[in-house]
């Protein structure tokens, strides 16, 4: 998988993942590593509903909220300039775009790869 920064939407409350989310999309969500989150208690339960036997202490998060500083989340970009994909875990599309918003212009002021990847591969599902 190439580099790629995927917007993840979560299922709210008990419904079925399977209701909303397409197979193939399950099988992207499986092959990231890095995540961007809202609530790191949330994405993981998220996780395991979307997968039980996924390894949640395989993955890597990182919280993203109001009080999270401009250098902590160009940090959270840094898998993208090594080729990994990284996903963004928002409950609510507001949220999710907030994020996107705010991902992107912490990394106009990264590398030129990063600005690639915001104007031209941000992928949502």
């Amino acid at each position: 998988m190439q580099a790629s920064l995927f917007l993840i939407p979560v299922t709210l409350g008990d419904t079925d993942h399977r209701r909303v989310l397409p197979e193939y999309n399950r099988e992207i969500i499986l092959q990231i590593k890095h995540f961007i989150v809202e609530n790191i208690r949330t994405a993981r339960r998220f996780l395991k509903k979307t997968e039980p036997s996924i390894v949640i202490d395989n993955l890597v998060f990182y919280e993203l909220n109001k009080h999270t500083s401009a250098e902590a989340v160009a940090a959270y970009l840094a898998p993208l300039a090594e080729g990994e994909a990284v996903g963004v875990i928002a409950a609510q599309l507001r949220a999710a775009r907030r994020a996107q918003q705010r991902l992107c212009r912490i990394a106009k002021g990264q590398a030129e790869a990063l600005r690639h990847l915001c104007a031209a591969a941000f992928c949502a599902f």
